[in-house]
């Protein structure tokens, strides 16, 4: 081995003797480095808007989240508080059920009996009732060393939001006074949420604090501007509204959420108060648990893990598991940005075969050249296979010598590229890349998944590409070319 490589080196290196085939080395190492540091630079930054998009798209939802399923409403676990004069006959949400004493609170010798047609109960193995909710969230802390966080129920109901800013001039010292009114989606704050864990909404003298999209700056709302959150009851003698008071407690970034800034975050005592209240079909309403994970990778394989879980409990008919990747406004883009992905390395495959074709062509060159040395070596006893390894050992460094070059290049060009980014701008006279669909600046960190990809397509196709010359290096006559010398 030590042989092949001391000889394929001496080949390597430039001689004023062998110009051409210098030049045309020289040539072959500089393409394939323009090309690699071409795809990385392309695929990092592609990889990094693929990331930033992801976490947009999901920037208001956990990365895993449990919701409950038909089976789960039309259960008698569900069904009963409906009948029973401890739940005060109304249906819990998850969250009352979990702090509930009592799986089955239904009492016969208070409440009425039951229907005919009521729901059968799912017991247990000692006839008692499963508790579905307390029994998955004890399954869900199991999971939890997989990578799920503590899981935090959530709501979502609907109101209207109505807020008075009253603003001074502060040229004129005047105050002027103008109003808002939104129908709007109210959903329980959460702590574990990175998008509006920095403004914690309190209850003051104004009212309840709300989280609101920064989008409603643009009309000119403040932090600390008062108003209403009105909803409507049915009573006997007609439909009254009811306005909670309200105060904006900060702003948070709605991402590319398909509700935009229709959603406001509020703590769950508010919530409360409106969920009784709403009897609107819409697939945004409802009650669930949100589960965080320390990053979305971990949210598909944590997924898995909490659905054979659940299986194993005979929960998981009652529970719809769902990671990022499967919510229905994510899942068309995310599918799409993967299939671009997909076809880019496809295209940067292509890309590389055909830059490093120019290494079949630079060491035929270089086994015409070398005829006569071929034939010494094989007439000293080198095999034919020896003598092959030498030339696709030639196009296996002539690879990886152009990949260093174009991932050292590549590392320092998007170490620079917010410069270069500013310098296109400039040439063009608006922004090159606008930051409502690539951000404030374009990622600019090398991805090693990228890295990783390109430099061993980039060895391996050059050291295929040398197959060819090794062929026919090590078809050479010995004696026909020492005899035509």
């Amino acid at each position: 081995m030590r042989f092949v490589l001391s000889v394929a080196l001496k080949y390597l290196l430039p001689k004023s003797r062998q110009l051409s085939v210098s030049i045309i080395s020289l040539v072959s190492i500089l393409v394939i480095s323009l090309v690699v540091w071409l795809v990385i630079v392309f695929l990092s930054v592609t990889e990094g808007i693929e990331t930033n998009w992801t976490k947009q798209l999901v920037s208001l939802n956990a990365p895993l989240r449990m919701t409950p399923t038909e089976a789960y409403y039309k259960s008698y676990y569900y069904q009963i508080d409906q009948v029973s004069l401890q739940s005060n006959y109304s249906a819990k949400t998850i969250g009352e059920k979990l702090i509930s004493s009592e799986a089955d609170p239904y009492d016969p010798s208070f409440d009425a009996e039951v229907p005919a047609d009521f729901p059968k109960p799912d017991l247990k193995a000692d006839g008692s009732l499963k508790d579905i909710v307390k029994e998955s969230w004890e399954t869900i802390l199991k999971c939890k060393k997989h990578g799920v966080m503590e899981p935090e129920e959530y709501e979502v109901s609907l109101g209207n939001l109505h807020l008075s800013m009253v603003h001074e001039n502060p040229l004129s010292k005047e105050r002027s006074q103008t109003f808002l009114t939104q129908a709007s989606y109210i959903t329980s704050f959460s702590e574990a949420n990175p998008s509006v864990k920095m403004v914690r909404p309190e209850t003051t003298e104004k009212g309840s604090g709300i989280v609101i999209a920064k989008n409603f700056q643009n009309n000119g709302v403040l932090a600390g501007d008062a108003g209403h959150i009105s909803y409507y009851t049915q009573t006997t003698s007609g439909i009254q509204e009811q306005r909670l008071p309200i105060y904006v407690a900060g702003f948070y970034d709605p991402g590319f959420m398909p509700v935009g800034s229709k959603l406001i975050f509020v703590d769950q005592m508010l919530i409360s108060m409106l969920r009784s209240n709403i009897s609107i079909a819409d697939t945004m309403l409802g009650n669930g648990i949100h589960l965080w994970t320390p990053s979305l990778k971990e949210a598909v394989e944590t997924k898995k893990e909490l659905q054979k879980a659940l299986e194993e409990g005979g929960l998981s008919k009652y529970w719809k598991v769902e990671a990022f990747s499967d919510y229905e406004f994510a899942r068309p883009v995310l599918e799409q940005l993967q299939s671009d992905k997909t076809l880019f390395s496809l295209i940067a495959v292509i890309i590389l075969i055909v830059a490093c074709s120019n290494i079949i062509s630079m060491l035929l060159l270089l086994v015409n050249d070398k005829k006569k040395e071929i034939g010494i070596l094989q007439s000293m006893g080198a095999s034919s296979f020896r003598v092959a390894a030498i030339f696709g050992t030639c196009g296996f460094f002539t690879g990886l010598v152009s990949s260093i070059i174009g991932i050292a290049t590549a590392s320092l060009t998007l170490k620079h590229l917010q410069g270069l980014v500013n310098f296109l701008s400039f040439l063009q006279g608006h922004e090159a890349f606008h930051a409502a669909f690539y951000g404030e600046m374009l990622p600019n960190e090398l991805s090693m998944h990228s890295l990783t990809f390109v430099l061993i397509a980039t060895t391996l196709i050059s050291l295929l590409a040398g197959i060819v010359p090794a062929i026919k290096a090590s078809r050479i006559r010995p004696a026909e070319t020492l005899r035509s010398e």
